[in-house]
């Protein structure tokens, strides 16, 4: 599966649910799945900013100690939806694209070395996703159900190349 390496606290704040936008300098194309991996680096500095952040936001949330935050391997999984430069969210940051996260969830502490960008790992308790089955451009519904394959961006994330859409070929579609 693919892995995002973040640096703690806020890879403890995304597996529990309370960040929901994880702010990058870069996108990817990519949406789906994808484990969260907590960078082994020291996390004071991060420590501070998210403790004055929840302060300022006036946002409720206790962060844990830093020495009791693991690091250095997978700490959980979420959804990649979607990729923007605006959103509401008060975790985003302007300037940043925001990388929407929705349904993570912590796992089992599996120690791995972490990496820049997008990286292959492996949780031995989660299995990684079937390949997308191959889907052909039009009018017939997506796998997901919520619409015609041409439409589905927006509820599971597939985006249609504008030259498939054109030529008709086969695009894979989650």
């Amino acid at each position: 599966m693919l892995s995002l390496s973040i640096r703690q606290p806020w890879a403890w704040l995304i597996i529990q649910g309370f960040k929901d936008i994880e702010n990058r300098s870069w996108e990817v194309h990519y949406r789906g799945s994808i484990l969260i991996h907590a960078s082994k680096s020291n996390g004071k500095t991060e420590y501070a900013i998210a403790q004055q952040l929840i302060c300022d936001r006036s946002l409720s949330i206790k962060i844990p100690p830093l020495e009791h935050l693991p690091t250095g391997g997978i700490v959980g999984v979420a959804n990649l939806t979607t990729i923007t430069t605006d959103s509401p969210s008060p975790w985003a940051i302007a300037g940043q694209y925001h990388w929407h996260l929705s349904h993570p969830r912590p796992v089992d502490f599996h120690p791995c070395k972490g990496q820049q960008g997008l990286f292959s790992a492996h949780h031995p308790a989660i299995e990684p996703l079937p390949r997308p089955r191959a889907h052909v451009l039009g009018d017939d519904p997506c796998p997901c159900g919520a619409m015609t394959a041409l439409d589905c961006a927006g509820e599971c994330g597939w985006v249609p190349r504008p030259r498939a859409h054109v030529l008709g070929e086969v695009q894979p579609c989650p």
